[in-house]
């Protein structure tokens, strides 16, 4: 019932017509802004909202800017209708028209200032031998970056790595046994690697600790089925993946793995001797998928130009709205 055309009208209804709050209506007239902007406003406490109810009140531009790549397929709707939607590319553009019915006119594909990061060209927080050293890896070795899961992809991933670690050390070529391997837990399930870091594996980090940007120290990377792999094409790394059996429903099902592959941008591997070839390639120059994690790059994050930060593009959006008229709104438009 709560799907359906009327009571979608009835409820944003009740939301336009429900006043808004009078101490964040006094806050706003007392630092009468020229513009806001909220992110994301559609999670289960977004407080966002009623920042943005007030000053539609007071003819503030409002702005919002998508925080998650399925921050709109995933979560709530948006409640209360911006002045300017900023979508990353065109498939958020598409879910913000079917799912939230933000009129056309208000939207705006900017890319990702979340993935800024992985387009410098220069990480000036330390150098590849300084953190090899505090990570005791070899910083002549190449390094492959193993991207751990969450709980509900793979619970315990940690002997598909062993394996990897073994395949690597018993393989006689040495393009495969350069390869030095090091394991970035899925933070909310980083107590499965405890006992590879006890095996002096490097697990990194440790803990529940978020991630910091590890992925300009490796050469390559791998992992089952996790959003960070598309962080790791995005900083332009070769990155692979295998068809495990136990994981093959987990992998199709998931929105970012079907991106993935619907950009042709993984090298996805039958099982670990296909993994263990395609390794060769890649150390003897061969990277066929080059070219598909460029397009990806720019139609995912950077849709205005890979050169241009999606963070200036937002920025000159919300000066162009700052400086165009407001006008009240009413529940129609």
């Amino acid at each position: 019932m709560l799907r359906t055309p009327i009571a979608d009208f009835t409820l944003r209804l009740c939301e336009w017509i429900a006043p808004s709050d009078p101490s964040l209506l006094a806050f706003l007239s007392d630092k009468q802004p020229d513009v806001m902007v909220a992110s994301p406003t559609n999670l289960r406490f977004s407080e966002e909202t009623d920042f943005l109810k007030a000053a539609r009140r007071l003819r503030i531009p409002t702005a919002i800017q998508v925080l998650t790549w399925d921050n709109l397929s995933t979560k709530g709707l948006v409640q209360i209708l911006p002045d300017r939607l900023f979508v990353w590319n065109d498939r958020q553009y598409r879910d913000v028209r079917e799912i939230h019915r933000v009129p056309q006119r208000d939207l705006s594909t900017v890319g990702s200032p979340f993935f800024d990061k992985w387009f410098d060209k220069v990480d000036g927080t330390s150098s590849r031998e300084a953190d090899c050293r505090r990570l005791g890896l070899d910083p002549e070795k190449k390094i492959l970056l193993y991207l751990g899961s969450s709980k509900n992809i793979a619970k315990d991933e940690s002997w598909f790595i062993e394996e990897v670690v073994e395949a690597l050390a018993a393989n006689s070529d040495s393009r495969v046994q350069d390869f030095q391997i090091l394991i970035r837990p899925h933070p909310a399930n980083a107590k499965r690697y405890q006992r590879l870091s006890e095996a002096s594996l490097c697990v990194f980090p440790e803990g529940r600790a978020l991630p910091e940007t590890r992925q300009r120290l490796a050469d390559a990377a791998l992992g089952i089925n996790t959003s960070g792999m598309t962080d790791a094409v995005l900083a332009d790394l070769p990155t692979f993946s295998v068809r495990l059996s136990r994981y093959v429903e987990t992998q199709t099902s998931a929105e970012h793995f079907r991106h993935l592959e619907r950009f042709d941008v993984l090298y996805l591997c039958q099982d670990q001797p296909a993994l263990i070839e395609a390794r060769k390639d890649l150390v003897d120059g061969r990277d066929p998928k080059a070219s598909s994690r460029c397009e990806f790059r720019h139609q995912f994050a950077r849709p205005r130009g890979l050169e241009r930060p999606a963070g200036d593009v937002v920025a000159q959006e919300v000066i162009d709205l700052a400086d165009t008229p407001r006008i009240g709104r009413s529940f129609w438009t």
